[in-house]
């Protein structure tokens, strides 16, 4: 009780410091519902995507946009929390939180309660940018070639890489100096992590012992092992509020309205999108747009409205009673997620990773404060990422099937006073195998799955838009999906364990994790054990409103994004990937974004 005590004051003291800094630099946006309900553009969705689209299309002064955002901004704790790249983990579950969670899953999630997995969306400004660990990953160029092959025209790799560039302003001038994959000047801020635990380098090191290469992950080729780059600005978060919305917020032709659930997309009798119908505060409002409505609320909400609007599988819109405006089959389906293990943990016994009670000092609050400097910088605590082959994985040499990440610290970190319940661990497993690590120096590796064979669904619950929809990602369904996981196991437990480490007394914490008593601690059947009890998501959602030509019988946006069977009617954002890319999934969505503005003021002429 002590120590849980104790660790609220450092939680406490924290977050009074990085209030400060937020009354000092904060950025509320304006929610004013405008007299004037007729624009050209709607916007559903201030996220990863819809902040970008927002920002490009009202760069010329002949069109108005209405952006619509379902979040707020007005939530102390949440902006505080967010604000701060280390607290990552702690904007789970509050008010910039969607906060969804799947149905119990058969084959995975056995360490959580009812076997749901607790799925973090973005609800603000920023979307999940506000919320994610912020690690800059494009992709690898395949992923985009494999659209483009599918016969979705101009996403290729080399088609894509502008829109990439375009955002970004890289700060750092090695890799800046590759004007071929880099560039600087971009709204997007892209840094390197200020900080490094005494660990980086001996994990580096281990990674180049066990035959990987160190270069950069969005440069050449893929398969490398690099520290982390995020979307940080002088130690703080940059998320696409911060990067598009602030510097277009106070365009005449750009009305951002916040806490606005949208209902429905309003369709005519000539299945013409003309403009949405939202909330707030109880109260039902219509907007209109006379040229596109563009939705960008994410791969659970953008399906989610589709089939609220009379868009998908006629027989679950006929369940429901919605009106069949357009059967698209593919709406809700093929949704993808990287998952992996949360279990693989290094104890040592030298102070060289993040420990609260010790190490949340003022000291390093005024640190991070005053100068964008020491631990709090980090992303989630995440320090390094590298991406490999598995035995089990596809056959191009040049194409990951398993990323890792590096992570100064361990879920118990905060001795259960919030990653405990963030996460759903049912009691026995928190107990037995997380809480004993409180207070101590330990680092996680996570492995986890970059192409998922298992695909889920996003259904209606009910007809009631507040109503969430069904979420059932079928994690670890093939049978491909858990060899692919367990390799990358094998590979990082090859890693922790050099002896590089030793000098830090580092060793692989083997408490038998619960459940898996009975099995050889390490061996493929353990490990299997492991990753079907702690699976862990990276909340990488895509592919729910799949993009594909017109022969395509699942897709439900053309290559132009374009929903098919509706005019003026676009989708913007994760959904919309066939694959999911080989990565975190910010940079490509916002890429997504770049792209899909292009392509609007492309049709319309527009500067």
């Amino acid at each position: 009780m002590a120590s849980e005590l104790a660790a609220a004051v450092r939680i406490s003291l924290l977050i009074a410091t990085v209030f400060a800094s937020s009354v000092r630099t904060s950025i509320f946006f304006p929610s004013v519902i405008p007299l004037n309900n007729n624009y050209d553009f709607i916007v559903v969705g201030g996220g990863s995507a819809g902040a970008v689209i927002a920002s490009r299309l009202s760069e010329d002064p002949s069109v108005n946009v209405l952006l619509l955002e379902a979040g707020s901004e007005w939530h102390p704790l949440s902006y505080i929390l967010s604000e701060i790249p280390a607290t990552a983990p702690l904007v789970m579950r509050t008010a910039f939180d969607w906060d969804f969670q799947t149905v119990p899953q058969k084959n995975s999630c056995l360490a959580f309660k009812n076997q749901r997995s607790k799925w973090t969306r973005g609800k603000a400004l920023g979307g999940t940018s506000r919320v994610n660990f912020m690690i800059y990953i494009r992709g690898n160029a395949r992923d985009f070639d494999r659209w483009a092959s599918l016969g979705n025209y101009n996403w290729s790799f080399v088609d894509m890489l502008p829109f990439f560039k375009k955002s970004e302003d890289n700060t750092s001038p090695l890799l800046a100096a590759d004007r071929k994959y880099h560039s600087t000047g971009g709204l997007l801020t892209v840094s390197n992590n200020p900080y490094r635990s005494p660990i980086v380098q001996p994990f580096l090191n281990a990674a180049v012992e066990q035959g990987h290469k160190l270069g950069d992950v969005n440069g050449a080729n893929q398969l490398r092992f690099m520290p982390v780059q995020g979307t940080t600005r002088n130690g703080r978060r940059c998320d696409t509020r911060l990067a598009f919305l602030f510097p277009a917020y106070q365009r005449s032709n750009l009305h951002i309205i916040q806490d606005a659930l949208v209902l429905k997309i309003l369709i005519n009798k000539r299945k013409e999108a003309y403009g949405v119908e939202y909330e707030v505060d109880g109260i039902i409002h219509t907007a209109r747009a006379s040229k596109e409505v563009i939705l960008s609320a994410g791969a659970i909400n953008s399906p989610h409205l589709l089939l609220l609007s009379g868009i998908g599988p006629t027989a679950q819109l006929q369940k429901f009673n919605i009106p069949v405006v357009a059967d698209l089959p593919g709406v809700g389906e093929n949704l993808q997620d990287h998952i992996g293990a949360g279990t693989l943990i290094w104890t040592a016994e030298k102070p060289v990773t993040f420990v609260m009670l010790r190490d949340l000092t003022i000291t390093m609050i005024l640190q991070w404060f005053l100068f964008g400097q020491g631990f709090l910088t980090t992303l989630g605590a995440m320090e390094v990422t590298g991406f490999y082959k598995t035995p089990n994985g596809n056959s191009d040499p040049d194409w990951p099937d398993a990323q890792v990440l590096l992570d100064d610290s361990t879920i118990a970190f905060d001795g259960g006073l919030r990653l405990k319940d963030n996460f759903g661990l049912i009691d026995k497993v928190w107990n037995t195998f997380f809480a004993p690590l409180f207070n101590r120096d330990a680092y996680t590796i996570w492995p986890y799955l970059l192409h998922p064979k298992s695909h889920g669904t996003i259904r209606l619950q009910s007809k009631d838009p507040r109503v969430y929809p069904v979420i059932d990602p079928k994690y670890m369904s093939h049978p491909d999906d858990i060899e692919v996981i367990v390799s990358s196991m094998k590979q990082s437990i090859a890693i922790g364990n050099s002896k590089l480490f030793n000098q830090f007394g580092s060793k692989l914490y083997s408490v038998p994790f619960p459940g898996c008593e009975n099995l050889t601690l390490f061996s493929d059947s353990y490990l299997e054990c492991m990753a079907r009890g702690y699976t862990g998501s990276f909340w990488h959602f895509a592919g729910t409103c799949k993009m594909g030509p017109v022969n395509d019988p699942n897709a439900v946006v053309d290559p132009e994004l374009r929903v098919y069977n509706v005019k003026r009617l676009r989708v913007a954002d994760a959904s919309i990937m066939p694959y999911v890319t080989s990565g975190n999934t910010n940079a490509p969505s916002i890429a997504i974004g770049e792209k899909a503005s292009y392509m609007i003021k492309q049709t319309y002429g527009l500067h």
